[in-house]
């Protein structure tokens, strides 16, 4: 059997245009004058250095910068996060129709996350993505992180496939791209500009399709 795991944020989900469109939907509701929405995303966004950055802090920063009302605390702020955000998470153009493509070809499909339990489980039910996927491996849950070798090992005894049979996909050189190769997966890198000799640099979830297609003999299909 071969498998294929996928990281979740900037390679299945649309992370930034997701927090983009949560930051513009909370924004209506801080009665901060209409003039700032543009500021305010961008500080959201930059504040949040695509994820890297737990939201207690961005909103601790936030709260000073725009002064916000007394009522707008920040574990109020980060809880309304946590409740809300997945209802705006968006998929990677044809992220659902490649997942179901492999599927339809009988790979064993997992997603390999950094980041918190509730929060990334969330997001995958919001995109539908469970439907495809035979695990769901979190960092979290785990105790474990990418790069760190041990959350791939512990991803391929639950998918139940060799890491020579199986490819990973990410957008991060160093924590998916350089972790999968040091767990003996073989690595397909998003949106890079340069990788690592050897690994394939593809930009679209078709590319992406196309490039795990030649590697295991798959026939693809349009849609």
């Amino acid at each position: 059997m071969v498998g294929v795991l996928f990281d979740l944020d900037g390679t299945l989900h649309d992370r930034i245009e997701g927090v983009r469109a949560f930051a513009k939907d909370q924004f209506s509701r801080l009665g901060i004058d209409i003039r700032q929405l543009d500021h305010y995303v961008a500080r959201f966004l930059a504040l949040d250095a695509n994820g890297k950055v737990w939201k207690d802090e961005v909103y601790a920063q936030l709260v000073e910068e725009f002064q916000l009302k007394t009522g707008h605390v920040v574990d109020t702020l980060v809880t309304e996060y946590l409740m809300l955000y997945p209802r705006f998470a968006i998929e990677v153009k044809d992220a659902t129709f490649v997942l179901q493509t492999l599927k339809a070809c009988e790979v064993a499909i997992g997603i390999v996350t950094n980041g918190r339990s509730d929060l990334q489980q969330a997001v995958i039910k919001s995109l539908g993505f469970g439907a495809f996927v035979k695990t769901i491996v979190i960092s979290e849950e785990v105790g474990f992180r990418k790069p760190q070798h041990q959350i791939f090992e512990i991803a391929l005894e639950q998918l139940g496939t060799q890491a020579s049979e199986t490819t990973f996909v990410g957008d991060d050189l160093y924590a998916d791209v350089g972790g999968a190769l040091m767990a003996g997966l073989y690595p397909i890198a998003m949106h890079c500009r340069e990788a690592p000799d050897g690994v394939i640099c593809v930009n679209t979830m078709r590319d992406v399709l196309h490039a795990i297609c030649t590697r295991y003999g798959l026939p693809e299909r349009e849609g």
